[in-house]
């Protein structure tokens, strides 16, 4: 856990089964984590945990989102619907979220809430496309993803938002990171100084001061973006002006 914005790190002990999906309350400073089976809570940024709720049949991994706008811990899969919990995931009652498409399941979707506009939704297939709606979710638009003329569209993993400016949204994929400045309608490359090994692998962040910093999970590398260039990530986090007026770096 990184209490810093990654500049330092420090290992929480737990005795949690593998995770494959994290969720944060900021309203009330809660973490949830799930794992294929139960979703735990931890209210003192994961060092202590506590199980939620359990489903012993489940064997498809899920997503976990929390909603503000809703007050609810939202859930999406393995099921066909999406379900959402008011009492700290104790409990679930389905949610009346339709998908895009009629052959659309809840397995595979990440949904995502904007901090900034009421109303407005995304909802990522890992993999493959991203839809926007502003009505609650009744009703979608596919948005145009990345393109390379090689292979189609970049492989999407991740959505995150930048609260500094509203209309900016960062896409991860297996090929690098994307920004686009109009809600997603277009796109541009950020990927640059990204390690080869990282480009796969990666999480993107973005801190209430709009820094963008991403982290590889092939080499535990943190990237900051480039405050210069503003397209590029450069490993390590202290920075001084030189001379030159050139921000520089020190690992």
């Amino acid at each position: 856990v990184s209490v810093n914005q990654g500049a330092s790190w420090q290992t929480v002990e737990s005795q949690l089964p593998p995770i494959i999906t994290l969720a944060s309350d900021q309203v009330r400073k809660r973490l949830f984590a799930g794992s294929l089976d139960s979703i735990f809570i931890s209210a003192d940024g994961g060092r202590n945990w506590s199980t939620a709720s359990e489903f012993p049949d489940n064997a498809e991994p899920y997503h976990l989102s929390f909603d503000d706008e809703l007050g609810g811990l939202i859930r999406l899969g393995p099921s066909a619907e999406a379900l959402i919990s008011k009492d700290g995931g104790k409990t679930f009652e389905k949610l009346k979220l339709k998908f895009p498409t009629r052959s659309s399941a809840a397995a595979g979707f990440q949904l995502y809430t904007h901090p900034c506009w009421r109303g407005h939704k995304f909802l990522l297939e890992v993999g493959g496309p991203l839809y926007r709606s502003i009505d609650q979710g009744k009703t979608w638009q596919k948005m145009t993803l990345p393109v390379t003329s090689k292979r189609g569209a970049y492989q999407s993993r991740e959505l995150a938002f930048d609260p500094t400016r509203r209309h900016w949204l960062l896409l991860s994929t297996v090929e690098g990171v994307f920004a686009s400045n109009d809600n997603g309608f277009s796109w541009f490359s950020l990927g640059g100084g990204l390690e080869v090994r990282d480009q796969s692998e990666q999480v993107v962040w973005i801190g209430p001061d709009g820094k963008i910093q991403a982290a590889g999970a092939k080499t535990c590398n943190i990237y900051l973006l480039n405050p210069v260039a503003n397209k590029e990530f450069i490993s390590g986090n202290i920075y001084f002006a030189s001379g030159s007026d050139k921000i520089e770096k020190r690992l």
